[in-house]
Order: C-alpha cells, then sequence, then structure tokens
C-alpha cells in the first residue's frame, strides 16, 4: 500500500502541521506503507518527496486577479493534471494535509478524489469557511457565519488575509467542490469534528485522529541537568512558551505578555521565560521578567531540553485545532496551562497534564500559572500523568496503526 500526501512544505521543523505529517510519515514507512509527498515548497532531499509544478506565466496572471476578488486558492491550472505526476499515480491513497498556501486549487478535488480513495485532514478550518482558517481569531470576537454560508466578513485580516470580501463566493465554491468530491475527513481532536459536523462537511465521514509524536525524541531529562545545559538556574522558576511564529494573532502573544505581566512582582523576579520560535525577541522587550529566547529551534532533543527545564508550559493561543507543543510538552513531563480554546482540552486535561484558563483572558491565565508555579506537589503529580498520557495515547506507532486501518477498510 502507498499513500501520496500533499502539503505546502516538508519542513519537519517548520510549523505544526507540516511536523505532524512527517511525523506520520516516519511511522506509516516503518510499519511497512509507502508513502510519496507532493509539496509546493520542497526543503528537504528525501528521495520520496517531490516538488509540485511552479507557477506558469498563466497562472502568475490568474492569481493576480484571483486574489484581488478575495480568492485565495483556485489559481493553479496545474492541479487539474496532478494525475499525470508519478508520484500521484503510483499511491493507492490520496491524503490532503495543507493545500491552502497556493499548494493546490481546491477546485481540482472532484476530479482528484475519483480516480482513488481520499482523505483531508483538517489542521484548521480554511475547507469550511470563505478564507480564515479559525473564526475565533478576529479582535472582533467569534464568528458562526461559515454554518450557513460567509459573506460581508467581519475581519478580512485574520489568517488567510484576502485583498477584498469574496467569502460568499469562495465559501460557495468550496461547498460545491466537497459535495462534488468523494472523500473523508480527518479531525485531530473532537473539538475540530464538531465543527466540522455542524460544517458545509456535514454531508461527509468525519472521523477523529489524535496527531502524535516520537517519544523517544522527546522525553523528560533531569531538570538540573537541563537548566545547567540552558544556563538557568536551578533555583528559579521557569515558564516556557514555544510557537513557530509568535508574531501571529491566533498565537496570543499580547495575550501572554498581559498575563506574565500580571504576576506578582516577587514571582516575576524569581522566573524566566524560556521561549522559542520566531518573534520571541519581542517577548523579551515586552515582559517585565527574565527572558531567554533561543529562536527557532529545530533540534528535537534541544526542545525536549527546554521542556524539561520548564515547570510550566504556556499556550496562550486564541485558537488551536489540537496544538501540537501541548503533546510535547506532556511527552517530556511537564504540564501545561492554555486557554480552554479549539481542541487544547483533548491535551490539556485540568487537574491530570495542566489547568485551562478562560479563552481569552490574561488576568485568569496569569492566575492559573502562578498556582501552578506556586504548588510544587501539583506539578509533581502532573508531571507523572503528562508523560503516562503521551506514552499510551501519542505515540506515532498507535496514530500510524489508526491511519492503516482507514486506509485498508477505503481500499476494500
Amino acid at each position: 500500500m502507498k499513500v501520496c500526501f500533499f502539503n505546502f512544505s516538508d519542513n519537519r521543523h517548520g510549523d505544526g502541521t507540516t511536523a505532524s505529517m512527517m511525523t506520520l510519515t516516519d511511522s506509516l514507512q516503518a510499519q511497512g506503507v509507502g508513502v510519496n509527498i507532493l509539496c509546493l515548497n520542497k526543503s528537504s532531499h528525501e528521495d520520496n518527496v517531490f516538488s509540485l509544478p511552479p507557477l506558469s506565466n498563466t497562472e502568475h496572471i490568474l492569481r493576480f486577479f484571483t486574489r484581488r476578488m478575495g480568492l485565495n486558492d483556485i489559481h493553479h491550472l496545474s492541479s487539474f493534471h496532478v494525475e499525470r505526476l508519478a508520484a500521484y499515480r503510483e499511491a493507492d491513497i490520496a491524503h490532503f494535509y495543507g493545500i491552502h498556501s497556493g499548494t493546490l486549487s481546491y477546485l481540482a478535488l472532484p476530479k482528484l478524489t475519483r480516480s482513488k480513495p481520499a482523505f483531508f485532514a483538517l489542521p484548521d478550518m480554511w475547507s469550511m469557511t470563505g478564507h480564515c482558517t479559525f473564526p475565533g481569531d478576529s479582535k472582533l470576537g467569534e464568528c458562526r457565519k461559515w454554518e450557513t454560508g460567509c459573506g460581508s466578513c467581519p475581519d478580512l485580516s485574520i489568517h488567510v488575509p484576502v485583498w477584498r470580501d469574496g467569502t460568499w463566493l469562495d465559501w460557495r465554491l468550496k461547498k460545491r467542490v466537497w459535495d462534488r468530491s468523494d472523500i473523508q475527513f480527518i479531525a485531530p481532536s473532537v473539538w475540530m469534528q464538531k465543527q466540522a459536523q455542524r460544517s458545509m462537511l456535514r454531508e461527509h465521514i468525519i472521523h477523529h485522529i489524535p496527531r502524535s509524536l516520537d517519544v523517544n525524541a522527546y522525553k523528560p531529562y533531569p531538570r538540573k541537568q537541563a537548566r545547567e545545559l540552558l544556563g538557568i538556574d536551578f533555583e528559579r522558576k521557569v515558564i516556557m512558551a514555544m510557537a513557530s511564529d509568535f508574531r501571529r494573532q491566533q498565537k496570543g502573544m499580547d495575550l501572554l505578555v498581559q498575563s506574565l505581566n500580571a504576576l506578582p512582582p516577587d514571582v516575576r523576579s524569581a522566573a524566566t521565560l524560556l521561549c522559542i520560535g520566531n518573534g520571541g525577541e519581542n517577548l523579551a522587550e515586552a515582559c517585565e521578567m527574565d527572558v531567554l529566547s533561543l529562536g527557532v529551534v529545530s533540534n528535537e532533543r534541544l526542545k525536549a531540553i527546554c521542556y524539561s527545564a520548564a515547570d510550566v508550559f504556556v499556550l496562550p493561543s486564541r485558537s488551536e485545532s489540537f496544538g501540537r507543543v501541548n503533546m510535547e510538552s506532556l511527552a517530556c513531563g511537564t504540564p501545561v496551562v492554555a486557554f480552554d480554546v479549539g481542541g487544547v482540552s483533548d491535551v490539556v486535561r485540568p487537574g491530570v497534564s495542566g489547568i485551562l484558563a478562560k479563552p481569552n483572558d490574561p488576568k485568569d491565565l496569569s492566575e492559573k500559572i502562578l498556582h501552578l508555579l506556586e504548588d510544587d506537589s501539583l506539578r509533581a503529580g502532573m508531571a507523572k500523568n503528562c508523560r503516562a498520557i503521551a506514552v499510551e495515547e501519542y505515540d506515532k506507532s498507535v496514530e500510524a496503526r489508526r491511519y492503516i486501518e482507514l486506509y485498508e477498510q477505503a481500499l476494500t
């Protein structure tokens, strides 16, 4: 059996969606399943990764006009000829992961899903909205128009931003595509599955398969050793935060700053914020406490050392379909404090593996961080739970077995 993944990148150290796809690739191959990857931005030298055709002059011109209509993702005429590519032809299963960054024209999906069983991952809500990945990201409040049909969009600037309001048309084009596609959807969290069941996707089969990671790579290290390697005093309280890009509105850097600056002065003076990701230097400037910003870290061992050095991991995101970093933190035995948004509660279980704060409430987040920092016995108990949950539920071999079963059912 062979699967062909479609995604905008193959950079396993980039965003959570791509990292999850590459983890699944590794675990499927370890269990004897062949995997090809077709992506827009190839960064590796893996022999099973292939580049999608670059834009032709005609497609560049078409993109100029479609984007000015507020339609970001329909200009790839070459998407209608993907069937000619050997990486796709030789596969038994088509699995579309992240295609909303100009990777593929979704208008081609009815054609592509007729030739072989097809699955579509739901890393966000783009497939069911008129342009955005998470309708709750807007500072204007959560929008529910995606349930019945977009139009008169309250915020065109949230990811993926559009130049003008074409959301009415984009929503209807997507619905027409899904109605004509023989495809099944896969949600990484119970929350995302429920969102899809309320959307234009409701007539399709929507599975729930959590993401996974390598629990042998993400594992606890002795805290004293981890802090020595990072140059952090063992007596300090360490709060960790990580995002692929803190500058994105979705990631809630402004809410994190407010919550940390609301901590009592004596707590701030005795604590260090350890942050990983693009834009971490901005946190260092805004937070009224000691900050160690490591920038982008691609080495899994170093990330595991960072998680192990922390007393608590904080996820201030306004929205998350799952939250891969929460899973990584659990695997390293570090409890999580996060807003109760999206699929976060699948991983961050109150009193078991962490604490949840009221959505987008920095004061409540600050109180939850303080509570966990001050209760050593609670943290110690959660640390054991965290590792046990990660090994039992989120090991990559568990996810691979679930997918293999799903693929085999589709082929019978």
